[in-house]
C-alpha cells in the first residue's frame, strides 16, 4: 500500500514482492510497553497453534 500510487504491475518488483510476501515484520521500537509485547508474543503463539 505504501507504494501504491506508483501503480506498478504485479511482477514489476519480483524480489521485493517475494519478501513482503514471506518474511514477518515485528512491532520493535524503543517505547513499546511491556504490556504491548506481550500481546505481540500472544498473537504470534495464536497464529502457531
Amino acid at each position: 500500500q505504501a507504494y501504491a500510487a506508483m501503480q506498478l504491475p504485479a511482477g514489476a518488483l519480483p524480489i521485493a514482492e517475494e519478501l513482503a510476501a514471506t518474511c514477518l515484520s515485528l512491532p520493535l521500537y524503543p517505547g513499546i510497553s511491556e504490556k504491548q509485547v506481550q500481546a505481540v508474543a500472544a498473537a504470534i503463539c495464536s497464529f502457531t497453534e
